[in-house]
């Protein structure tokens, strides 16, 4: 059957490691949309930055966000789906990063949250201080940052869909370890890097995601192919018809691959979007 629809992860994947599009990959999505390749972006990002990104991009299709927990349609971007860690879950697990004295902040519908006291540790792991303060004013091309009071976050809890851990490898690992003594089944965790990790309601992944996308598209598991790099991106591969995996992509990853693009640096998105263009499957 050809292909019908493509998801694509951004980080890793449409975008390049420095976190931009080319024009090239640009204008091969543009030219899909106009022969009615229908493309679906699926990203860990909240919803705005993925909302910012496939209007930019030229894409009007719905948008799966924060690793799935997040649902948006085609324009004028209704909530299809809104699935946040349970509250007593949530409050459970703040109180155990804030106890280890982890470093975290929230994903909440359509921006991020943290605390005044962890400002510094992202700024110096994850952005750097310029951007990071420019996110704060909503200047980034992602999302803003909300910044709390130190322990405010509990008064999120029930309307968060993500927390993301920025901390040493060894005390990420005795998080989890406790987490998943203390909620049993009610978790996934997800490795993004190896000081990264994003915790989710358990039932969160972007191949239930894009199973509800194509369901309510009328387009079946064989006519979809899925593109990622990394750990999120796995169930959504495994769902596809068709799994790619960028040659940047983690060993995880690449075990459930049935084929391989180029790399997100060189143009792999936009290969393999222009092959099916030229030779539908």
């Amino acid at each position: 059957m050809p292909i019908r629809l493509v998801a694509v992860d951004l980080d890793g994947t449409l975008l390049r490691s420095d976190g931009t599009c080319s024009l090239y990959t640009r204008s091969v999505i543009r030219k899909a949309c106009r022969r009615g390749l229908r493309v679906v972006i699926a990203t860990g990002r909240p919803s705005t930055a993925a909302v910012r990104i496939a209007s930019w991009l030229g894409i009007a299709e719905p948008v799966v966000a924060c690793n799935g927990a997040h649902i948006l349609s085609a324009p004028p971007r209704e909530e299809w789906q809104f699935t946040p860690i349970p509250e007593e879950v949530c409050r459970g697990v703040i109180k155990v990063l804030s106890d280890m004295g982890l470093c975290f902040h929230l994903h909440l519908r359509g921006s991020y949250a943290v605390e005044l006291r962890y400002i510094w540790k992202i700024v110096s792991k994850e952005f750097g201080p310029k951007e990071f303060f420019c996110s704060l004013i909503g200047m980034r091309p992602s999302a803003p940052y909300k910044v709390l009071k130190n322990g405010e976050s509990q008064k999120y809890a029930g309307r968060i869909p993500k927390i993301c851990l920025f901390d040493d490898p060894g005390v990420i690992r005795e998080a989890v370890t406790a987490l998943s003594a203390m909620f049993p089944e009610k978790l996934q965790f997800v490795k993004t890097g190896s000081r990264f990790l994003e915790i989710m309601d358990a039932s969160v992944n972007k191949g239930l995601a894009l199973q509800l996308v194509a369901e309510r598209l009328g387009i079946a598991r064989e006519e979809i192919a899925a593109l990622g790099d990394g750990d999120n991106d796995v169930e959504m591969l495994k769902m596809a018809g068709v799994g790619v995996a960028m040659a940047n992509a983690t060993p995880r990853l690449s075990l459930v691959a049935d084929r391989f693009t180029f790399s997100c640096d060189d143009e792999g998105v936009a290969e393999f979007i222009e092959e099916i263009l030229d030779n539908p499957y």
